[in-house]
């Protein structure tokens, strides 16, 4: 009886330590969904005015692509591509306003190395030429110095090849991870990839902050 009692405390115990928890993801009305606050230092212009005025702009996103391929090359071993955002033009942009992007911003592979095979999703006959995960982004600015950026809308795309014929599946990456949580599997790759996705929407933030930043600075010598 005793032995079978330790046995028991035993796998319990066992059980407790190995247990996989996926990262926390921000969600909004079932939907992953991440806002970043910033408040920055510039004294001359408005934030909202280095996404409008040409030359400014030029600067500002020559900066951000920069950021993109340096960021790029520290994560090639991973067989990942990352693509941030480009910015919309918007006529008479104001110190309290909103820019939307032109594509958002991206991270996949392709070749076959793919980001995620959540158990939840049927891969049988299939084979996986490309995974992406996409979302929009907008920049909403509240004051002459302060701005939000938000990350919504995220999706999962598995480009694939079946019986000759080539598709495509399309998930909502808060409905998969709300599934895969519920799902009482969880696996060191779902856990990867979640680890994965927020590593990447802090770095398109981060990306966006250190251009804007030095925009700005470089503005007001």
């Amino acid at each position: 009886m005793k032995t079978t009692f330790l046995t028991f405390i035993l796998i319990s115990i066992t059980t407790l330590l190995t247990a996989q928890e996926l990262p926390e993801i921000p969600m909004k009305n079932g939907m992953a969904y991440y806002k970043f606050e910033h408040k920055l230092d510039n004294t001359t212009n408005c934030l909202s005015s280095y996404f409008q005025i040409p030359d400014k702009k030029v600067s500002l996103m020559t900066k951000i692509v920069n950021g993109n391929r340096l960021f790029n090359n520290k994560i090639s071993k991973d067989k990942i591509g990352f693509n941030v955002f480009a910015v919309s033009s918007k006529i008479n942009l104001k110190c309290i306003d909103t820019v939307t992007t032109v594509s958002g911003f991206s991270f996949g592979t392709a070749g076959g190395d793919i980001l995620w095979k959540p158990i939840i999703i049927e891969f049988f006959s299939k084979r996986v030429i490309k995974s992406v995960v996409k979302a929009n982004v907008i920049i909403v600015f509240t004051s002459k110095t302060e701005f939000n950026l938000i990350i919504k809308d995220i999706t999962y795309t598995l480009d694939y090849v079946k019986g000759g014929k080539s598709g495509m599946d399309y998930y909502n990456i808060g409905e998969l991870y709300e599934q895969t949580k519920a799902s009482g599997k969880i696996t060191k790759s779902d856990i990867k990839f979640f680890e994965n996705l927020n590593f990447f929407v802090k770095s398109a933030d981060e990306i966006n902050l250190k251009a804007l930043t030095e925009t700005y600075q470089v503005d007001e010598l």
